[in-house]
């Protein structure tokens, strides 16, 4: 007989559920849809000696990964800035080497960002490395190859680990030319990587509240009210 009165409390439980997925639904389809009707232009430069296998990769993944529709262009490769390499840290500063190549580069439309991607290890002063970096103000942002590759550890070579660590570590930064700040959900593209473990456990693409925010930035103005950059 108790056994059957303990029912009523799981059900109360789901009936909670379904109205909490009631009232969340309409929001979510209201920023996804809002999102997914911006075009955004995504080009995609080489910075020195990249392999054109992994840029097309790119190109290839990062369309249905994203929130809104993109196209995604491969740009002519980019020489790497004298002064960006420290000698006694033997990697390459990642501000110096997206300040110098945001220079190089004019995004005129609201919808447009640039993806540098590098084959050094890179770091920023305060770090002793980083997978990426990313300027809003620009629209500019730039990954990093080095360290997302088994070899890099002594560790037997995966393609498909190593392609699967890009596009995260790619959607992740242009989340933060969006205006996305880190995602405490350990699963989501935007969550921080301290190490290559984090990559490897968050999946590749936004979680329900990130989508969310993306959304209501575009619908707020807070993207599609940008000008032009200079």
């Amino acid at each position: 007989m108790d056994i059957f009165r303990l029912r009523p409390k799981p059900r109360r439980n789901l009936w909670r559920m379904f109205l909490w997925c009631l009232c969340i639904l309409p929001i979510f389809l209201q920023g996804y849809a809002l999102a997914r009707s911006v075009d955004e232009r995504i080009y995609l430069v080489a910075v020195g000696n990249v392999d054109k296998a992994i840029l097309k990769n790119l190109k290839s993944a990062l369309p249905s990964r994203l929130p809104m529709t993109a196209k995604v262009v491969i740009e002519p490769a980019a020489a790497l800035p004298a002064g960006a390499y420290s000698p006694s840290r033997k990697q390459y500063n990642a501000y110096l080497i997206l300040d110098e190549l945001s220079k190089e580069v004019r995004l005129f439309l609201d919808m447009e960002r640039a993806l540098f991607v590098i084959d050094e290890d890179i770091f920023v002063p305060d770090l002793n490395f980083v997978f990426g970096l990313a300027d809003q103000k620009k629209g500019t942002a730039i990954i990093s190859l080095a360290r997302l590759k088994n070899e890099f550890y002594g560790m037997k070579t995966n393609s498909a680990l190593f392609n699967d660590r890009v596009v995260k570590e790619a959607v992740h930064e242009l989340g933060h030319t969006w205006g996305m700040d880190h995602c405490p959900n350990s699963r989501c593209v935007m969550y921080f990587s301290n190490n290559l473990q984090d990559t490897d456990r968050k999946r590749d693409n936004f979680c329900l509240d990130c989508r969310i925010k993306l959304g209501k930035r575009y619908s707020g103005g807070g993207l599609l009210g940008e000008k032009a950059r200079k």
